[in-house]
């Protein structure tokens, strides 16, 4: 088809002569006639979305159709990684991150708006991150599209193989530098010998040549066979090897140990800013209200249910300072309040069925219930610090019970409502950055199905 078609500058796609009518017949069917056209006639686009429409029979395809569902169909089968995208300046205006000039600026007159980090890997490991920047004013929908987001990784995946590559190719080129200017010296010094004896180069070569296979034949005459490993002592041979492998410990521990200490001197970042008299206020009001709230609920729990209703509220101290001092934070959103407490304490309480004995001790339990607590809320995304000070309580004893459990779910999801509430009241917070519970909509709707059903 002639003329200007979908993101093409104007009379590009010409197909004209002999191509043209093969082409229609490929893509349109044989029987389908349509109007006869020189090569220099235009279609103008919409005659051009009136012929393709009319032209187009079930069974058939247009070209520009085909090759959009054949793409598709290619993209479908790349495994898809997700890239998180985050706002630049949301990032600027966090109080809990350290301020950074460099970010400022992209924000405010480079016109950048959002940034993503795909880490680079190496034999499975992490060896940074490649940061992508995106446009302010960008289509959030093709920004994050699948097909996007694979070509980003593929194009960290490259990049990272460059710069892996690039330490080990300049030594090899440092080497090969190396051998090339020493051999060039040899060169240089023989070339300077010869004239100063007055011996023609090639008269010179030839004697270095007959001397070097000289010295191969009596290399070879005297070359006695290498000793068999049987002749040699065992323990000489196994005295070597563990000297070789004492020399690569004592390698790769000097090695980490630098990095350890390089790593303690910092990174030279700056803390974060300090709140002001106002932010102060609002954190004071709202820890305020929020332990009101708790002790009140906890009294009122014990009167009604006795030491079954007891809320232990040390945890809850933590919890108010990353509600109020880091609102920001992934581990003071509800989904980690909420979900990290749960799975901490079920696992407190399951180690307590373990009777305890000589080896089994209140010590070694409590120890197991924060390792184990902690790592899976690492695992599962969930990472909750006052949840971690809850399994160490809940596994010191054995009078705690599952009813504790939903005792201390429901202070968790008061306090994070009333958290909702207060920082939401100053302008400069929200809270929270994102729930996460949608699963518990979903399972709610199974339910209710199965209950129809």
């Amino acid at each position: 088809f002639t003329g200007r078609s979908r993101g093409v500058g104007e009379g590009s796609g010409r197909l004209s002569g002999y191509l043209y009518p093969k082409m229609k017949e490929m893509y349109t069917g044989p029987e389908i006639e349509t109007e006869k056209r020189t090569s220099d006639q235009r279609v103008p686009f919409s005659d051009r979305e009136d012929l393709i429409a009319k032209s187009t029979r079930p069974g058939t395809h247009d070209l520009s159709r085909g090759y959009s569902r054949q793409k598709f169909r290619s993209s479908r089968h790349l495994h898809h990684t997700h890239v998180v995208w985050r706002n630049i300046k949301a990032l600027v205006d966090d109080p809990d991150q350290p301020w950074n000039p460099r970010l400022h600026h992209m924000a405010t007159k480079m016109g950048l708006g959002w940034a993503a980090a795909v880490p680079i890997r190496h034999n499975g490991e992490k060896q940074g991150i490649c940061i992508y920047m995106a446009r302010e004013n960008v289509d959030l929908d093709k920004l994050q599209h699948p097909t996007n987001e694979n070509y980003l990784v593929a194009a960290t995946n490259l990049i990272s193989a460059a710069l892996i590559l690039r330490t080990p190719r300049h030594e090899a080129v440092k080497e090969r530098l190396a051998e090339f200017s020493n051999c060039m010296d040899r060169i240089r010094t023989k070339i300077l010998e010869a004239r100063a004896l007055g011996i023609p180069l090639d008269q010179l070569v030839e004697e270095n040549y007959q001397r070097r296979k000289e010295e191969e034949a009596k290399q070879k005459q005297h070359e006695e066979p290498a000793p068999d490993i049987d002749d040699l002592s065992f323990l000489a041979h196994y005295c070597a090897r563990a000297k070789q492998f004492l020399l690569h410990c004592f390698q790769v521990l000097r090695a980490k140990a630098t990095t350890i200490y390089k790593k303690s001197l910092g990174a030279n970042v700056k803390p974060p800013p300090r709140f002001t008299w106002n932010q102060s206020f609002h954190t004071f009001c709202g820890v305020l209200i929020t332990g009101l709230i708790l002790t009140h609920m906890n009294r009122r729990l014990q009167d009604h249910y006795g030491f079954n209703g007891t809320l232990i509220l040390g945890p809850f101290g933590a919890l108010s300072t990353l509600l109020y001092g880091l609102t920001a934070a992934p581990a003071s959103q509800p989904r980690n309040a909420i979900l990290g407490q749960t799975m901490s304490i079920t696992i407190a309480l399951l180690l307590q069925y373990i009777p305890l004995g000589p080896v089994w001790t209140v010590e070694i339990r409590g120890s197991l219930a924060a390792a184990l607590a902690i790592s899976a809320m690492t695992k599962t995304g969930l990472t909750h610090p006052p949840a971690g000070a809850a399994a160490v309580i809940m596994s010191q004893s054995n009078s705690w019970n599952w009813c504790h459990l939903g005792v201390m779910i429901a202070g968790n999801v008061v306090a994070v409502l009333v958290a909702a509430v207060v920082n939401n009241f100053s302008d400069s917070r929200q809270y929270p950055t994102y729930w996460g519970l949608g699963f518990l909509r979903r399972i709610y709707d199974q339910m209710h199905k199965k209950k129809e059903d």
